[in-house]
C-alpha cells in the first residue's frame, strides 16, 4: 500500500532529526558558449525547416489549403538562414568558423 503525503512528510522529518542530510540533485552546467549555443539553435531551426518543407510537399492537395498546410508554408517561408549567416559572420570575425558544421543549403549560399 503507497505511504500518503502525511506519511512521507513525517518520515522526512523523522530522518532529518536523525541527522540524515537530504539528498540535492545538481543539474550538469553546459558549458557551451552563448554564440555556439545560438549557431546550434539557428541550425536545428533551419534543419527543422526543411523537415517541414519536405512534409509540405508529401501533403496531398486536399490539405495544402488548410490550416495545416498554410503553417507549413509560413515556417517554409522563414528566412532561417540569414540567421545563420549572420551567426557564421560572428564566428569568422571570432575565428570559430572551422569548427562549425552548417547544412548544405547554407554552405551553397555562402559560395555564391
Amino acid at each position: 500500500m503507497a505511504m500518503t503525503n502525511a506519511e512521507k512528510q513525517r518520515r522526512y522529518r523523522a530522518r532529518l532529526r536523525e541527522g540524515a542530510r537530504p539528498v540535492h540533485y545538481r543539474r550538469a552546467q553546459d558549458r557551451r558558449s552563448h554564440a555556439q549555443r545560438w549557431r546550434e539553435a539557428v541550425a536545428s531551426w533551419v534543419q527543422l525547416q526543411e523537415h517541414y518543407g519536405e512534409w509540405q510537399e508529401k501533403l496531398p492537395e486536399s490539405l495544402q489549403a488548410s490550416a495545416l498546410g498554410e503553417k507549413l508554408q509560413a515556417i517554409a517561408e522563414l528566412d532561417l538562414e540569414e540567421l545563420l549567416l549572420n551567426s557564421c559572420l560572428f564566428c569568422r570575425k571570432s575565428g570559430l568558423l572551422s569548427r562549425i558544421k552548417l547544412p548544405s543549403k547554407v554552405m551553397e549560399a555562402r559560395i555564391m
